[in-house]
C-alpha cells in the first residue's frame, strides 16, 4: 500500500543560503532544448503559495511512451478509483508513486476515473449501481455509480482529501481531473449511453438538477482539499442529460465556476479530430460563445489554460494537432505522438508553448 514519501526538513539558515543563490542566479539565460523549467524554491513569507505550473505543450497519456517526446515536461497517470481506494479508507498510491519515481523530470496530471470504474463498495454505499450500454462504438458496458447520490459526494470528497494530503506538496503532480460525475470518460458533461439507459438513469433518480449539484459539488470539494494544484475539468460540444441536451447550459455552468475560482481551473475537450471544426483564436466571448470550440479558443490562457485529448479513430493527427494549435491551445494529450516526424512534433510542442508562454 502507498505511503507518504519522506520529505527532509531544512533548517532556516540552509534555506535562507538556499534562497540567496537564488536570487544571485535569477538571470534568465536563453534556454537550451536539454533545459527545464526549474521547480519553484520555497520562500520564508507568509504569502499564499503559488499555483504550480498548468500543463504545456505533447502531454503523453501513457508514461511508458514518453521517450516520444523527450523534451516533454507534462505528462498524463490514469488509473481508477477502484484501484486507488479497492476497499473504503484503505488506499494504495503505489502505481502512481512508482511511474513519478520513473520520470523524476516529468510533471503530471493525475486522472482517476469514477463511474463504472467506481470501486465495488462505492456503488453498495451509494444503494447499488445502473447497468448501462454506450451509445458509440468506443465506449462499453458497465455498471455505473449513482453519482447524484448524497453519499457519492461525501466518499468523493474524502478520496480528493487523501489525495491532497499526499500530493499537494508534491512538485511532480500539478493537476488533478475532476472526473466525478461520469459514466466511463472522465467527462462529466457526457452520459454516453443509449437510449434505453438514459431511461435507467432517470428512473434511479438523475435528473439535470442533481447532476449540476454533483459538478459544482465535487469541483468545490476539489478546490478545498487543494491550494496550489490546479483543477481541470473537461467539457463538451453540449451537456448531455437524460431527456435533452443543451450547450448554453453548459458554458453558464462553466462561466459560473471559472468565475468562482479564477486561475485555478483548467478546461479541455477530450475529443479533437482531423475533421473538426476549427474556431481560430481569439475565438468569441465566453459569456455568448455560440460552440464550445469558439468558447475555449476565446479563454485567455493566463486565467484558464485549456488544451485537447486527440481522438483519431482515422484521419491526419497532424491536422488535428495544427486544429489545437490555431485555437490557442495550451497543450494537446495522446497515448504517444508517433504519426508525426521528429520535426513536426517538435515545432507543433514549441507552438502550443508559445500559446501560453505567459
Amino acid at each position: 500500500m502507498g505511503k507518504p514519501k519522506p520529505r527532509p526538513v531544512a533548517g532556516l539558515a540552509a534555506l535562507a543560503a538556499v534562497l540567496a543563490l537564488v536570487v544571485a542566479c535569477s538571470g534568465d539565460p536563453e534556454r537550451t532544448d536539454g533545459d527545464r523549467p526549474q521547480r519553484p524554491e520555497p520562500t520564508l513569507t507568509d504569502e499564499p503559495p503559488p499555483l504550480k505550473p498548468a500543463l504545456a505543450g505533447l502531454v503523453v497519456v501513457e508514461p511508458r511512451a514518453l521517450a516520444t517526446v523527450p523534451y516533454a515536461d507534462f505528462g498524463t497517470i490514469t488509473t481508477t478509483w477502484k484501484e486507488v481506494e479497492p476497499a473504503r479508507g484503505s488506499f494504495d498510491f503505489d502505481a502512481i508513486d512508482s511511474i513519478l519515481e520513473e520520470h523524476p523530470d516529468v510533471r503530471f496530471r493525475l486522472r482517476i476515473r469514477t463511474g463504472r470504474d467506481a470501486p465495488y463498495w462505492l456503488k453498495q454505499a451509494t444503494d447499488g449501481c445502473i447497468t448501462v450500454h454506450p451509445s458509440t462504438a468506443n465506449g462499453a458496458t458497465g455498471c455505473v455509480a449513482k453519482f447524484w447520490h448524497p453519499r457519492f459526494l461525501q466518499h468523493y470528497t474524502g478520496l480528493m482529501e487523501e489525495v491532497a494530503r499526499r500530493y499537494e506538496d508534491d512538485a511532480q503532480v500539478v493537476d488533478v481531473a475532476n472526473s466525478a460525475c461520469s459514466t466511463a470518460y472522465a467527462e462529466p458533461f457526457i452520459l454516453g449511453v443509449d437510449a434505453a439507459s438514459l431511461v435507467l438513469l432517470e428512473e434511479a433518480g438523475l435528473t439535470t438538477a442533481k447532476h449540476e449539484d454533483c459538478i459544482t459539488g465535487s469541483t468545490d470539494a476539489m478546490m478545498t482539499s487543494f491550494e496550489r494544484t490546479r483543477i481541470s475539468l473537461a467539457g463538451h460540444g453540449t451537456w448531455e442529460m437524460t431527456r435533452d441536451s443543451s450547450w448554453v447550459a453548459e458554458r453558464d455552468l462553466l462561466n459560473r465556476l471559472r468565475a468562482r475560482y479564477p486561475y485555478r481551473l483548467v478546461l479541455e475537450d477530450h475529443g479533437l479530430g482531423p475533421d473538426d471544426e476549427v474556431c481560430p483564436a481569439p475565438g468569441e466571448p465566453a459569456g455568448t460563445a455560440e460552440s464550445w470550440h469558439c468558447y475555449l479558443a476565446g479563454l485567455a490562457p493566463e486565467d484558464t489554460p485549456h488544451g485537447w485529448q486527440l481522438t483519431l479513430n482515422d484521419g491526419s493527427m497532424s491536422d488535428a494537432v495544427w486544429a489545437g494549435v490555431r485555437m490557442g491551445a495550451c497543450y494537446l494529450e495522446y497515448a504517444a505522438f508517433q504519426q508525426l516526424s521528429e520535426d513536426e512534433r517538435r515545432e507543433v510542442h514549441d507552438a502550443l508553448l508559445a500559446n501560453c508562454e505567459d
